[in-house]
């Protein structure tokens, strides 16, 4: 009986181990950030393999922490996507305007845009949002 309970202590454990995808690893990371009003908050982070995972955590629909995958020819979109972001850029100024974070590692810099400049990678990010079961 003793080492059955070992053998299951053992095996919830392991069962339990968080994923070792940590954000500083991934190959692109993007963050919505907040406005003062009902800006949507949260940070996708896309890996080399396909691998994603959403936090959601202010007006959104799905809040917490999800992981799943999206396919080779959507991690070729995004990667098209990110190679057309403009190096330099003026920023509008304001309080209210919602802001997307992008950071890319091959290119190993960080974007801090509105919305506007990045529209493509906004319907990109929410339309992975939306797989999520």
């Amino acid at each position: 009986m003793k080492y059955y309970i070992i053998s299951l202590i053992s095996v919830l454990i392991m069962s339990c181990k968080s994923s070792h995808l940590s954000p500083k690893d991934s190959l692109v990371s993007i963050s919505k950030n907040p406005c003062l009003k009902y800006c949507e908050v949260y940070d996708l982070h896309i890996y080399s393999d396909g691998t994603f995972v959403y936090k959601g955590v202010l007006n959104v629909d799905k809040k917490g922490t999800y992981q799943g995958q999206i396919s080779k020819e959507a991690l070729s979109e995004i990667k098209a996507l990110l190679e057309k972001i403009p190096q330099e850029h003026t920023p509008i100024k304001g309080r209210d305007i919602a802001s997307i974070t992008i950071k890319y590692k091959s290119v190993n810099n960080t974007y801090k845009y509105n919305n506007i400049y990045l529209k493509d990678i906004n319907s990109f990010a929410a339309e992975i949002v939306k797989s999520i079961p």
